[in-house]
């Protein structure tokens, strides 16, 4: 792993060819943050498994980010092979339909990354070539003083438009209380038998929902309310503020017995020749 340090916290940064026991078919395999520690060494982040003994690629931990749109995917065939934007080729091994990585673990060729590391920031950047897809990602981490910063930059080469949908997937502890986050303007949230918002606008988990089987929930009033900010209640560091450099398109809440995320996603048809660029923001 690679570890970006300050007098606060250290960052430690998946290396996509060392670490590959880490990773799967899902997360971006470039810049893929496995873990934020505090001076005294305590874990910031956890996971959906977080402190069992087996590690699970699909379901990660930390905070990784997810690109879901698949070049390819609308005709490839069992056996055949979709690109995975961030993480590489990926066989098709399945007939469920639409594709989805989570029937389809199988990595039939993982990008390679060139890796810059300075005292304050990791550069990773790769390349991908897939049928008339031609793609510059460059994924970069920044620590400076109490703020971690993940950016993507993806450049458009080829003669095609390249629809990208994404989203950051960080897991958090959770708290005695139940508080997980809240945003800085208004989300509907539907009926549901795990989550409420309190009268601070605070999402909370309820204490009798079985959260060992996990919840998802898809929330509403996300596209043109401006970019993003999350305040995420945190046991160890009281909050953590995590603010979206892009206009999220949808958010979603995600939760189990070990962690909770909040899903912010970014959506962009990329034409060709053009540079998208967002990123996310953690401040402690």
């Amino acid at each position: 792993m690679f570890t970006l340090r300050n007098s606060h916290f250290s960052v430690q940064i998946l290396d996509p060819a060392a670490d590959r026991h880490y990773l799967g078919s899902r997360y971006c395999t470039g810049g893929y943050i496995y873990q934020i520690k505090d001076e005294t060494g305590n874990d910031l982040l956890s996971g959906p498994r977080f402190g069992e003994a087996a590690f699970n690629v699909f379901d990660g931990q930390g905070a990784p980010e997810v690109f879901v749109k698949a070049p390819g995917e609308a005709d490839a065939g069992v056996g055949e092979e979709v690109l995975v934007i961030g993480v590489g080729r990926v066989r098709r091994t399945s007939t469920i339909s639409p594709f989805h990585v989570r029937n389809n673990p199988q990595v039939s060729e993982f990008a390679a990354w060139e890796v810059e590391c300075s005292e304050e920031s990791l550069v990773m950047k790769t390349a991908h070539y897939f049928r008339e897809v031609k793609l510059s990602l460059t994924r970069t981490v920044v620590l400076r003083d109490r703020t971690v910063a993940s950016l993507t930059r993806l450049e458009n080469r080829g003669e095609t438009a390249v629809p990208v949908r994404w989203f950051a997937h960080p897991f958090f502890p959770l708290t005695q209380s139940g508080e997980a986050c809240t945003f800085s303007y208004p989300l509907s949230m539907p009926v549901n038998p795990g989550y409420y918002v309190n009268p601070e606008g605070t999402i909370v988990m309820k204490r009798d929902y079985p959260w060992e089987k996990g919840l998802f929930l898809k929330l509403e009033g996300c596209g043109n309310a401006g970019r993003l900010t999350v305040r995420q209640r945190h046991p160890r560091v009281g909050e953590i503020r995590a603010e979206c450099g892009f206009t999220p398109c949808d958010c979603a809440v995600w939760a189990n017995s070990h962690a909770f995320s909040f899903e912010a996603f970014y959506e962009k048809e990329i034409l060709p020749g053009e540079v998208g660029e967002w990123g996310i923001t953690y401040r402690m």
